[in-house]
């Protein structure tokens, strides 16, 4: 028998992975946001980009290895099971351990994946997680298929407010009314409860500003208390005291947005009166986060007047004289569905591959102590041009977790689906001031919003890849925020731009 020799050691289940059941299936995600596996510190290779649904059955079988039995007792009792011999128990488990690559497997009729490194040997002082065999328990009606997630949404974002001190001219949140945030303390406490227990993945803060939030201080100690640790970013200059605050409460690490170290530049980016003021403001920040130990990672949006290469350069130059900072990535900007001069400050095409090139020369002379990654935003290319190219493009984009996976909490406790989508009552699922957030979401409200009569009157309608594409079951869906972006608010049920069928006149929010 192939490896036989590791039949008397104890494996488990990654503990950097996590199995929940979810009613109809189990699904078998990575554990993202942990304390103890924060900033990606894992003590196991980690695929953290996994998503499957299991059969519960196979859940049922993967729950054996629970720390105490070593693998020949697991494989009798996967043999006793499944009715086959102890060998081919054993061929049938030796692809799961320590496996270096996603595994699809075939069970019971049906495909599914599993992740990299899944079963694993066990370590001493290493916390892992134990099964029980009625965890696994499911409806008789399973579904494997459908790509919503039944139980409880399985990352959240939280807006606290949509305070700011400053007024980006490319600002992507709705913050035209200004507003602190509206939940009372008990029903955040809840709901930070009932996240935990539902497993839910990652809870993370945005704002507005977060530190802007007078409860901000008990907000992340809760999470924090609770293994949760939000990621957090800021724009405004932060004073010493509130980064000792952050360094005493548990921040180990934070986002800094800033765009440059031109004063002109940095009072069009952000529309602010004295520039010179907030970047002498912004480099004690820097200094505080530095003597404070805590990680930063640093984001500047790019637009018209922040594009050169001769500033990109002094941009970076002046960030590498501080110790701490762990990513720099820049953003080419994208119009705001809030704010109306996109086309006074935008991009075109060539100035995007300017700065990629730049980017991609820095990258490999390894010139910066920290990484820099570049986003090029939204490309003409997905919209315009070769409707083959576009059509087998669509067809591999990436699942839309608005409404499948992801919760998007605002400042009035309003739910809903995409932080792009905000307060439009069109996309809100309920309000946790007034319901928990399982009833809110089993309740789903916006199921609707796949049904085919929606679409009657427009070009999706009349579309033969309609069911694959907007029902409840595709497994795609679209983007409700880019359709928006193309045709307006009113056309939010047309077909998804990237498509090779969707009208093609549409507004150019994105660089030409």
């Amino acid at each position: 028998m192939k490896n036989i020799n590791n039949m008397d050691k104890t494996y488990i289940i990654n503990p950097n992975y996590i199995l929940v059941n979810d009613n109809k299936r189990v699904y078998l995600t990575y554990r993202y946001n942990p304390l103890p596996i924060f900033n990606l510190r894992l003590p196991y290779e980690t695929d953290t980009q996994f998503f499957s649904f299991i059969h519960p059955e196979q859940a049922k079988l993967f729950a054996l290895f629970d720390g105490n039995r070593k693998l020949t007792t697991i494989i009798d009792e996967i043999a006793k099971r499944l009715n086959v011999s102890t060998k081919r128990a054993y061929e049938l488990i030796l692809p799961y351990i320590e496996n270096k690559t996603r595994l699809g497997v075939a069970f019971q009729n049906n495909r599914m994946a599993f992740p990299s490194n899944f079963l694993v040997p066990k370590k001493e002082n290493i916390k892992f997680y134990t099964y029980e065999q009625n965890d696994f328990i499911c409806n008789s009606d399973l579904d494997l298929i459908s790509p919503r997630i039944n139980s409880f949404p399985l990352d959240i974002t939280f807006m606290v407010n949509t305070i700011c001190q400053t007024d980006c001219i490319y600002c992507y949140a709705d913050c035209r009314k200004k507003m602190d945030c509206q939940i009372p303390i008990e029903s955040l406490d809840r709901l930070i409860t009932d996240c935990k227990k539902n497993n839910v993945r990652s809870f993370n803060l945005m704002g507005g500003e977060v530190l802007l939030y007078k409860n901000w201080k008990w907000l992340v100690k809760r999470l924090i208390e609770s293994d949760y640790m939000p990621y957090i970013s800021t724009k405004i200059p932060v004073e010493k005291e509130i980064v000792q605050t952050l360094y005493d409460i548990g921040i180990n690490q934070i986002q800094i947005s800033l765009d440059s170290f031109d004063d002109n530049i940095l009072e069009k980016n952000l529309n602010i009166p004295n520039g010179s003021k907030y970047i002498d403001k912004m480099k004690r920040t820097l200094k505080y986060f530095e003597e404070a130990n805590i990680t930063l990672n640093l984001h500047a949006v790019i637009t018209k007047y922040n594009k050169d290469i001769p500033h990109l350069e002094q941009y970076l130059n002046t960030l590498s004289t501080y110790s701490h900072i762990s990513n720099v990535e820049l953003s080419v900007v994208g119009e705001s569905l809030y704010k109306k001069g996109y086309h006074e400050f935008k991009l075109c095409s060539q100035d995007v591959k300017i700065i990629s090139d730049y980017v991609d020369s820095v990258k490999q002379k390894k010139k910066y102590p920290f990484t820099i990654s570049f986003s090029p935003g939204t490309r003409k290319e997905m919209f315009k041009g070769n409707k083959k190219i576009k059509k087998d493009n669509f067809e591999k984009r990436p699942v839309c977790s608005g409404n499948v996976r992801l919760a998007y909490i605002l400042p009035t406790g309003e739910v809903t689906i995409c932080e792009g989508l905000m307060f439009n009552p069109q996309f809100i699922l309920g309000n946790i001031i007034k319901d928990d957030l399982e009833t809110i979401w089993k309740n789903n409200r916006l199921r609707p919003l796949y049904s085919p009569g929606l679409y009657e009157n427009t070009p999706c309608g009349k579309c033969k890849e309609f069911m694959n594409c907007r029902t409840y079951e595709s497994k795609r869906g679209v983007c409700w925020k880019i359709i928006i972006h193309a045709y307006g608010e009113k056309k939010w049920n047309y077909p998804d731009p990237r498509c090779s069928s969707a009208p093609t006149q549409m507004n150019p929010f994105y660089p030409q």
